[in-house]
């Protein structure tokens, strides 16, 4: 259904996890009356606003995760479909919009390998936590996370970036964590 495809994309995905992914989710928040180059050098340089971002998930937002969840689970179920008796499938998943689909296609009892690419860097813990500050927030984290630990081979573009999706996995779930692996 097309409202539930325009909460995934275009009020969930895209104008929130891109952001957050990009770790400038402070430009999501409403201007001040400043000029563009003030604003700018105040987010780069400053990293002002930092305590205000967990107003970001409005209930609206909150609303437009439901059809980013329905999205990803109908997305598994024409995974499902598509590999059918397959034994030897391999699902590679890419990228914030799937963040939850390897998660549901282990609920549906994929056995496949899965692997997940994640095409931007993955922010520092600390700035998720303050973005995902809110309770109902966290819970959404907990579960983008969980969704990416359904794959058997999670990458990034950067060593870097799987370090911090390690820290991110242990801070925010409680993981037991091997740097030396890289590993959950």
């Amino acid at each position: 259904p097309e409202e539930e495809f325009d909460q995934f994309y275009h009020q969930f995905a895209n104008p929130l996890l891109w952001f957050i992914q990009h770790n400038i989710a402070e430009m999501l928040l409403p201007p001040r009356p400043k000029s563009l180059v003030v604003r700018l050098i105040r987010h780069f340089v400053y990293r002002e606003r930092l305590d205000e971002l967990s107003s970001l998930f409005t209930p609206e937002v909150l609303t437009a995760y439901e059809g980013y969840k329905s999205v990803n689970r109908r997305f598994a179920w024409a995974v499902m479909e598509a590999i059918g008796e397959l034994k030897e499938a391999k699902v590679m998943v890419q990228d914030y919009q799937f963040y939850l689909l390897p998660a549901y296609l282990r609920e549906l009892g994929i056995r496949s390998v899965l692997s997940h690419f994640t095409h931007v860097y993955w922010p520092l813990p600390a700035y998720l936590m303050r973005v995902f500050a809110s309770s109902q927030a966290r819970v959404i984290l907990k579960e983008l996370l969980e969704g990416i630990l359904g794959v058997d081979v999670a990458s990034f573009q950067d060593h870097r970036f799987a370090t911090t999706f390690l820290l991110t996995c242990q801070m925010v779930l409680g993981a037991k964590v091997d740097f030396t692996n890289f590993t959950v």
